[in-house]
């Protein structure tokens, strides 16, 4: 994968924007995380690292306190990422956002495609239930 990095800390580090929409941070995963989709499958899931890469550095909405146990401090970036893989692209899925689950020590540990709210443009589906508060949107 060529839009990340291994490091030999047993995580993949990848650079994006930080929550506040202002700066850069380091975000990670570990990379046996990620190596457990390509032997076990779903392979679209580590194909999808590379739409994890896009988004971090580019989302569209910011949103923090997952309404999970455990995650009141974590965030979720939402966006429509063109990248799907290592040597593809294209549009993004229509009426679909991509969402991505981060730790607040910038651990992402989900992601996948949700139907888009068709009332609220660019936002996932049931969002105001699903989380505390928006934190960053793209103008």
């Amino acid at each position: 994968m060529n839009a990340i990095k291994s490091c030999p800390t047993g995580f993949i580090y990848v650079n994006g924007l930080s929550p506040s929409g202002s700066g850069e941070c380091q975000f990670k995963v570990e990379e046996k995380h990620v190596e457990h989709f390509w032997e076990n499958g779903p392979i679209s899931k580590y194909y999808e690292v590379h739409s994890v890469c896009e988004l971090l550095k580019n989302p569209d909405i910011v949103f923090q306190g997952l309404k999970r146990e455990g995650h009141a401090a974590s965030f979720c970036y939402v966006g429509k990422p063109k990248i799907y893989g290592e040597d593809y692209a294209g549009d993004p899925w229509l009426n679909m956002v991509f969402l991505v689950c981060i730790t607040e020590d910038f651990t992402f540990f989900e992601w996948r495609w949700e139907k888009e709210d068709g009332e609220k443009a660019g936002f996932p589906l049931n969002s105001d239930a699903r989380f505390e508060k928006l934190i960053w949107k793209r103008l």
